[in-house]
C-alpha cells in the first residue's frame, strides 16, 4: 500500500448550532454530525485517506476558534504556584536555587522538551526572575541545574542560550555538584 503524498489541503471540522460537519479545502464535505467528536473522525480518517493536513485548531464553532492560553502563560501560573510554596515552605538556611530547581524542575524539562528554542529559555529566564524576585544568574542557575540533573536531553537550547547571550561565560556545576551529589 501506497503512502498518500502530502497535498496544501486542509481539513477541518466546523460545529453550526446543533450538528458539526469536517471539511476541506480539497472540496470533500463529510456527513453533518450530532457528535463533534464524529466529525473529528471524520476530518481525522479524510486526512490519512487523501494526504490532507489537519487545520490548527482542528475544530471551529459558530464564536471562532477556540481560545486558549498560550504554553508560556500556563507555565508562568505553575512557577508563580510553585514559587509560592517554596517561599513558604523553605527553611531560613536553606539554598534557594536547589530548593526551587526541585520544585520547578518538571515545569522547565517539560517546557524545553515541547519548545527546544532559545526563546524559551529566554521566557523561563524572566518567567523565574519575576517569580522568585531574583536576578538572572539565579534564574540561569536554577534552569542549568534542571537540566543537568532532571533533563540533560535539553541541554541543547540552553547550550545555544549561553553562545548567543553570554558567550565569554561557561556553565559551572553549582557548588561542585555533580550529577546530583557534591563532588
Amino acid at each position: 500500500m501506497s503512502q498518500p503524498s502530502l497535498s496544501a489541503d486542509i481539513v477541518s471540522v466546523f460545529v453550526y448550532r446543533s450538528r458539526s460537519r469536517a471539511e476541506c479545502s480539497c472540496g470533500w464535505e463529510g456527513n453533518p454530525r450530532r457528535r463533534k467528536a464524529r466529525a473529528v473522525f471524520d476530518a481525522l480518517l479524510h486526512a490519512a485517506d487523501k494526504g490532507c493536513r489537519e487545520n490548527w485548531p482542528l475544530v471551529y464553532d459558530e464564536r471562532g476558534p477556540r481560545r486558549s492560553l498560550a504554553p508560556l502563560a500556563w507555565l508562568a501560573a505553575a512557577t508563580a504556584i510553585i514559587g509560592g510554596a517554596l517561599y513558604l515552605s523553605a527553611p531560613a538556611n536553606a539554598d534557594p536555587v536547589a530548593d526551587y530547581t526541585l520544585i520547578a524542575a518538571p515545569v522547565i524539562c517539560d517546557a524545553l522538551a515541547e519548545r527546544p528554542y532559545v526563546s524559551t529559555v529566554v521566557d523561563l529566564v524572566r518567567v523565574i526572575m519575576v517569580d522568585s524576585g531574583y536576578d538572572g544568574g539565579f534564574a540561569g542557575s536554577v534552569i542549568g541545574s534542571a537540566v543537568r540533573d532532571y533533563c540533560p536531553q535539553n541541554q541543547a537550547p540552553l547550550d545555544r542560550f549561553i553562545a548567543v547571550y553570554a558567550p565569554n561565560a561557561t556553565a559551572h556545576p553549582i557548588n561542585g555538584a555533580v550529577g546530583g551529589r557534591i563532588a
